[in-house]
């Protein structure tokens, strides 16, 4: 997409998510922040630093894209984990 075609409200991908849950986790925090957010199934599968595959992307309005970054850098470890939670009756 040319630049000069790109809008404030334009989605844009901000998080990456191995599943529906972790996706709708950063979904949540940022509605609760304020910020509007979708989930979307990603196109193609992208590779994450984790070696794994993401293929659920959480897209937010390009005006709201630097803030919902700076949200999700604070340090939620739900957000940080897509990964499920340990099964307690297990222990």
């Amino acid at each position: 997409m040319s630049k000069a075609l790109e809008t404030e409200t334009d989605p844009v991908a901000i998080y990456y998510a191995a599943n529906l849950a972790a996706a709708d986790v950063v979904r949540t925090r940022l509605e609760q922040a304020g910020i509007p957010a979708q989930i979307e199934p990603s196109r193609l599968p992208t590779a994450d630093e984790d070696g794994g595959v993401s293929s659920i992307r959480v897209l937010v309005a390009r005006k709201h894209a630097e803030a919902a970054q700076k949200l999700l850098q604070m340090g939620d470890p739900a957000v940080e984990s897509s990964a499920p939670p340990p099964d307690l009756n297990a222990i």
